[in-house]
Parts: structure tokens; C-alpha cells; sequence
């Protein structure tokens, strides 16, 4: 069980918990059969906020995944172009 805070764009807060199972198991033998279920409690406590991000910072932010992908295309890119540059023999 872990506790949940959602803190909308007006400050409401709202408490909840998750639940999940994080082991099952299933015993069949002989006339009786069992269903065992294990789970952990974590302690953490998560906390949900939405925030209006101004357009600047979002701008800057696109800008940064884009540059982020040209930097690992051209990485990649490099890569495969000295692994086949190596295969090539010289005549």
C-alpha cells in the first residue's frame, strides 16, 4: 500500500492509496488446493502535481529533446559508419 497525494492546478489535494500485489503463487497437491498471496508494504509516499509551464520553458525544453536526438543519431550514426569502414579492405 502506498499513500498518494494529487495536488491539482488549484491546490486541491486529494489522499489515496495504491495497492498492488507483488508475488502469487498457486499450490495444487493432493484434495486440497491453496491460493497464497504475498505482498510488501512500501513505505514511500508519492505526490502528484499538475503546474501551468509557460511557453518559454517549454520551447526550451523541445528544444533540448530535439538537440538530444540529433546528438544520439549522429553518435549512432558514427558508430556504424567506422564498423563499416573497418570491414572494407583496401585493394
Amino acid at each position: 500500500m502506498t499513500p498518494i497525494t494529487i495536488v491539482d492546478l488549484e491546490g486541491n489535494r486529494k489522499f489515496t492509496h495504491q495497492y498492488s500485489a507483488t508475488h502469487q503463487n498457486m499450490l495444487i497437491g493432493g484434495e486440497q488446493s491453496q491460493l497464497i498471496i504475498r505482498y510488501e508494504m512500501s513505505p514511500i509516499h508519492v505526490v502528484y502535481s499538475f503546474e501551468v509551464q509557460s511557453l518559454f520553458k517549454f520551447i526550451v525544453n523541445l528544444c533540448a529533446v530535439i538537440g538530444g536526438l540529433f546528438t544520439v543519431v549522429s553518435i549512432i550514426e558514427s558508430l556504424l559508419s567506422n564498423i563499416a569502414g573497418e570491414r572494407k579492405q583496401p585493394s
